[in-house]
């Protein structure tokens, strides 16, 4: 009964924090910006979840961003400089191409990379077009979803406090990884592979080709510019190739961190809807006695305030199903056709990394940057394809949760609810790859298959 009390209080202190809140209309906050409370979620969404890679990726500015003239302007002047460093290297890279379509590893090289920008590119003028559902998703995450207030008992609420805990800590861990993957590929890019040629080889040294291709920067590339023996253009160059890499890295951040971030909270919801629908009538007994203490206990059976209180829990339960369905849609459309043109992006990329190891001597910087590559990329695909999986079983989980839960001898007061739950559990929430399929455990190995398949098959053209 304490227990029982002690979550009705803390129930209450948390809606009079509410309350206050909303009697004000602004929160100030650093350098001038102001969040309005109907945009507090949506700013502690992105706080949480790796929000700022949307600023400086260019494809999303929140409004309380909006508002601040520094934080505007700032934002529009990188657009315009990333706008051109990618036209730029775009152009570099397939220039690159055309001068030496017969040198295997620059051709390979070059490749490699213009796909890695389109894959950007895609993810970029996706989160743009999305921006309807990107928004519905912060504002969810950041009001956790959905709240059950007084409808718990204390074994339930721990147990949820739990999930929650271990969820946040998780996803934390998996977005960290992706986050030093993407900083040590950029390091190596940018200043291991230079320092490994400029003591291991002599390409380095080499002066630029007639046609335009420089050996100064990581990879052979054209370039411009003469580098040569011109420390300023170097610098400049360098500066170039890395600020092209600093708005990648930002732009794998916003597509696959934080879908990561947004598929593990909807992940934990899902358990949290599984337990709070197997424990259904003890929350149930629960709210029963914490509402009519004095009332001595007979039969739950034909009890109506018993059922008065069960259909409430159950009321609670069908909310946070309607919530994440929602949200799961929402992830959904903002994923979909960003998963189909990353399917179709890592398999290439697979093939053409895989084919930088068949070029005869290959530079030892080369072979070790590359299988940073490929780590990272299977690791990516590995999660999204892990997330869509997880989020199809645990979304047909509900269904089971409802039937296991003490429903037996209360059907005829809530038989209605319970056949609508595990109904739409039958219909289970996915990731879908542009509408192809839905990607799952299986398809990890689809793709693997396929880049192999593709690589045999360029390896052997490049031999004949």
């Amino acid at each position: 009964m304490q227990g029982c009390r002690r979550v009705e209080r803390e129930y209450m202190r948390e809606e009079e924090r509410k309350r206050q809140f909303e009697r004000s209309d602004l929160i100030g906050l650093k350098n001038g910006m102001t969040v309005k409370c109907s945009e507090k979620s949506q700013w502690k969404a992105m706080n949480e979840n790796y929000g700022y890679s949307f600023y400086y990726a260019n494809s999303y500015l929140a409004p309380w961003l909006r508002r601040s003239p520094l934080h505007y302007g700032a934002w529009l002047i990188m657009s315009m400089y990333n706008t051109f460093s990618v036209s730029s290297w775009m152009f570099i890279l397939c220039k690159s191409v055309i001068l030496r379509p017969r040198n295997f590893q620059i051709l390979t090289e070059c490749t490699h990379m213009i796909i890695l920008l389109i894959l950007l590119l895609s993810g970029v003028f996706n989160t743009k077009y999305r921006k309807a559902e990107l928004e519905r998703i912060l504002r969810a995450v950041g009001e956790d979803i959905y709240k059950y207030g007084d409808t718990l008992d204390e074994e339930t609420a721990e147990v949820l406090k739990q999930i929650k805990e271990k969820t946040f800590q998780q996803k934390q861990s998996l977005s960290k990884v992706v986050n030093i993957i993407i900083i040590s590929v950029t390091v190596a890019h940018t200043t291991l592979r230079p320092l490994a040629d400029l003591f291991t080889s002599d390409r380095i040294y080499q002066p630029d080709e007639p046609d335009g291709i420089t050996h100064v920067l990581s990879m052979d590339v054209y370039y411009p510019m003469k580098l040569y023996n011109s420390v300023p253009a170097i610098i400049l160059a360098y500066t170039h190739l890395l600020l092209i890499f600093f708005w990648g890295g930002n732009v794998v951040v916003s597509a696959a961190v934080t879908f990561i971030c947004y598929s593990h909270t909807l992940c934990g919801e899902y358990r949290i809807l599984c337990v709070t629908t197997r424990r259904l009538v003890e929350r149930a007994k629960a709210m029963f006695h914490r509402e009519n203490p004095d009332k001595p206990f007979i039969s739950f059976k034909n009890d109506i305030i018993f059922e008065r209180c069960l259909r409430r829990a159950l009321k609670d339960s069908v909310k946070h199903q309607q919530k994440l369905t929602q949200f799961a849609d929402d992830i959904k459309v903002l994923y979909y056709y960003v998963i189909l043109t990353g399917l179709l992006c890592i398999t290439a990329l697979l093939c053409f990394g895989g084919i930088v190891f068949t070029v005869k001597d290959p530079p030892i910087a080369t072979l070790a940057l590359y299988i940073m590559f490929l780590s990272g990329e299977l690791y990516l695909l590995l999660l999204f394809c892990v997330y869509g999986g997880m989020i199809r079983d645990l979304s047909m989980q509900v269904g089971q949760k409802v039937y296991f839960s003490d429903w037996t001898e209360y059907v005829s007061m809530i038989k209605t609810d319970l056949l609508i739950m595990q109904t739409s559990s039958q219909m289970p929430r996915g990731i879908s790859a542009g509408g192809f399929h839905y990607i799952e455990f299986s398809t990890f190995s689809d793709v693997t298959s396929s880049a192999f398949s593709y690589f045999n098959i360029v390896n052997a053209v490049r031999k004949d």
